[in-house]
């Protein structure tokens, strides 16, 4: 799924599993995860993984290209791919 964000808008995205991770295309975005007391700021050319199942808020902080990974359980190609460019943030 891919969205494209004016600064100020925000999307809401209801992870599940199938959810691996959030690729910032061009732009920068703020992350908020349930149960995560962290918020992330996130910059173009980078992955932000969605290991667990929840709410992730996503709201741009200027123009913003962005695309929601899904993995598809009989893809385990791109699981790999995924596990190994996409790292945690800190």
């Amino acid at each position: 799924m891919n969205y494209q964000l004016r600064k100020g808008e925000v999307v809401t995205v209801l992870a599940s599993r199938a959810v691996a991770a959030v690729w910032v295309l061009s732009g920068r975005v703020w992350i908020t995860r349930d149960g995560d007391p962290r918020d992330y700021c996130i910059e173009a050319g980078t992955c932000f993984p969605s290991p667990q199942a929840g709410r992730l808020v996503i709201e741009a902080l200027e123009e913003v290209s962005l695309s929601v990974v899904v993995q598809q359980p009989a893809s385990t190609a791109a699981r790999v791919i995924l596990s190994l460019t996409c790292q945690p943030h800190r």
